[in-house]
């Protein structure tokens, strides 16, 4: 049974408050793509990623530089201008033809069934899978068990910048991380009431709706494909479901590890050093998707303003490509070095051209949005790393570590110039399909690559390749995340190739399909991993293979009681409460349940920040830890607790079942009084 799908549906009906809203006011007033006398389709379809576009740094800023109580100022105006808006169009709209109000039925019903689809997949895959008395969490949960902390920390930020929820010893510490995706899920939690887990779902949901939003406006405005010409529509949606080859590699380390089952991977993408899956990125990184439809929308509504000769920008279009572009380093870092790149070569291309208008809306709009994210910029740049964070070299390759040794007029080939050369076979396994759908494409059309449309999807695409090829940061996934452009401009020409499929030969045809088929399994195994991976791994058939390590079935029965303990902690605690668990455990449920900031929260805290004398965090981290660790390491008395209640600044500790301390049972876990206990967990107060 999945959990809690009742206030998943909740909060992702209240975002709209914040997803859809926000994106139709300033659609209205800057009249961008014709918004005004657009289709009701056409207006919702722009709606949702204006609104990832505008609310980040809208609310960002006041909330920076006042407080949050001027951030809901702010959404009460926009939301009493919504309402004002459907009641002017509502009038309007009794004096026009229906079906030109609306838009065609088979538009509609092509956007609903896509978004549809990604809502099953997406509620079918996140929430908490639970089984009598025991619990699965999704193999994606990993990651987002470092996201919800920050959300629960904005959710009792009264000004920022954010304080570290990861590293709290009594005085504020500043976090070193893009976090405006996480302020949608605080926004969200504030206004529906409902647990973080459950805000961060819906917001996920929603940015799955803007990546698919962000195709029909590509597919109309860029490619010009009415809406008439649904197929085109329903291919480029479809697509999204498909991966690359990973399904072969993926198999056969899988089946190579059948003795050991606990090795397998979790993941179709665990293989290489990956370009992500689409449903794969949408359900493990959505603050990606999110950044990546922002950024897509500022480069679609500067091409737009520019793509009449001799017309220049309009300044109000420039501003929102200016906010896109703003709120886009807030959500992702990694893809706003990449269109910040995309749009440099666009108007280079244009200049060359003699066309100097892309060059002025790119200046303008990149000045303003640099000046607009600058704040939050100082942020990450005076609590981040003071050493280099990119570097240069060629993109690693798994399969190499395979390959016997290469020689070449007896020159032994290895490390970079191996990589280079076996960059064909590593990004034709990691996109597979998509690579050969582009080869086709650009056939017969190779001589425009810089006409019209075409030059900015060449420098989308070459932007974002040649940086997840040669570029890499040691503090960031950028050479995983900035691949995610390019694959964007594949799916819209895979999309054009697969609807005049007719006119291709049958080679190509078959190859075509055989690469398409292999594609959409490998993300239906994906999707089977990230859901089963962990049932599979607790059940009977892993504990005879493995000489019955998880006979007992440890996994589901102790992440129940996790997850009841933690939400006991959310439910009956002050939501400024400080908590510790064993500070070197990997544990799922605190992340996911509690809502509540740590002493020192394992590996999050060594990772996220640095402290503001300039120390490493990572010397905080375990400063905190050595004081902590004794208490969970062997037969602490019930005096060790006392002590470490009086020295920090904590109000609970929570001691589980694979503890050391747990089996001594002449220690403080069995001598002190627990406000909440089950057969895994035990949570005692600290009273000073």
């Amino acid at each position: 049974m999945l959990c809690d799908l009742g206030p998943i549906l909740k909060a992702t009906v209240v975002f709209t408050l914040f997803g859809l809203v926000p994106g139709y006011v300033g659609g209205w007033l800057a009249d961008v793509f014709e918004f005004r006398r657009g289709s009701v389709l056409r207006q919702l379809a722009l709606s949702i990623p204006l609104s990832f576009a505008i609310v980040p740094i809208c609310a960002y800023l006041p909330w920076r530089f006042f407080s949050i109580r001027l951030v809901w100022c702010f959404f009460a105006l926009v939301w009493t201008c919504f309402l004002g808006l459907v009641a002017l169009q509502w009038r309007k709209a009794a004096r026009s033809d229906p079906q030109t109000r609306l838009g065609r039925p088979a538009a509609w019903i092509t956007g609903i069934a896509a978004l549809a689809a990604w809502a099953l997949i997406a509620l079918a895959s996140l929430p908490a899978l639970r089984q009598g008395d025991r619990l699965y969490q999704s193999i994606a949960s990993g990651d987002h068990k470092q996201r919800l902390p920050i959300a629960n920390g904005l959710a009792v930020q009264i000004q920022l910048p954010l304080q570290s929820p990861f590293l709290n010893p009594g005085y504020p510490i500043p976090l070193h991380y893009h976090y405006f995706w996480q302020m949608f899920c605080a926004l969200l939690k504030l206004t529906s009431g409902s647990a973080a887990m459950s805000c961060l779902i819906a917001v996920a949901l929603w940015s799955g709706f803007a990546l698919i939003c962000t195709i029909a406006l590509y597919l109309r405005f860029l490619e010009g494909v009415s809406s008439r010409r649904w197929r085109r529509y329903a291919i480029a949606f479809s697509l999204l479901g498909v991966t690359g080859l990973d399904l072969i590699p993926t198999l056969a380390i899988n089946w190579s590890r059948r003795h050991e089952p606990s090795t397998m991977l979790a993941t179709v993408e665990w293989w290489n050093l990956q370009v992500t899956a689409w449903l794969d990125a949408c359900l493990w990184v959505p603050h990606h998707i999110a950044a990546l439809a922002t950024g897509l929308l500022a480069c679609l509504l500067l091409w737009s303003e520019t793509s009449t000769e001799g017309r220049l920008p309009r300044p109000v279009a420039v501003l929102l490509a200016a906010m896109a572009l703003a709120s886009t380093a807030g959500l992702s870092v990694d893809l706003a070095l990449v269109f910040a790149a995309s749009l440099t070569a666009w108007a280079g291309f244009s200049c060359c051209r003699k066309q100097y208008a892309p060059l002025l809306a790119t200046a303008a709009a990149g000045s303003l949005a640099a000046a607009l994210a600058a704040p939050f910029l100082r942020e990450l740049m005076a609590n981040g790393p003071t050493a280099t964070v990119l570097g240069f070299g060629v993109r690693d390759f798994s399969l190499l570590a395979l390959l016997p040794e290469i020689r070449i007029f007896r020159i032994r080939l290895t490390g970079q110039p191996l990589r280079l050369a076996a960059l064909p076979l590593n990004y034709g396994l990691e996109l597979g399909f998509f690579l050969l759908a582009a080869a086709t494409y650009w056939r017969s059309r190779w001589r425009n690559a810089l006409q019209g449309r075409h030059s900015l999807e060449v420098a989308l695409f070459a932007a974002s390749i040649f940086i997840a090829t040669f570029l890499s940061s040691n503090v960031s996934d950028l050479s995983i995340r900035s691949p995610l452009v390019a694959q964007f401009i594949l799916l819209l020409w895979a999309a054009e190739v697969l609807d005049f499929r007719k006119t291709l030969g049958p080679a190509a045809r078959g190859a075509l399909t055989l690469l398409l088929v292999i594609g959409a399994a490998g993300s239906a195994l994906d999707l089977i991993l990230l859901r089963f991976t962990p049932i599979f791994q607790d059940s009977a058939m892993v504990a005879r293979a493995e000489g019955g390590i998880n006979r007992d079935h440890l996994y589901g029965r102790q992440s129940f009681d996790a997850a009841e303990a933690y939400t006991w902690i959310r439910r009956r605690t002050d939501e400024r409460a400080v908590i510790q668990d064993n500070p070197d455990g990997w544990r799922l449920e605190p992340g996911l349940y509690a809502d509540r900031r740590w002493l020192a929260m394992g590996y999050e805290c060594d990772v996220f920040e640095r402290l503001p004398s300039g120390g490493d965090q990572a010397a905080g981290c375990k400063a905190v830890k050595a004081a902590v660790r004794p208490l969970f390491a062997g037969p602490a008395s019930s005096g060790d607790f006392s002590r470490l209640c009086r020295a920090w600044p904590l109000n609970y500790v929570i001691v589980q079942s694979d503890d050391p301390v747990w089996a001594f049972r002449s220690s403080w876990v069995w001598q002190e009084q627990p406000v909440f206990a089950n057969s895994d967990v035990r949570v005692f107060p600290c009273s000073r």
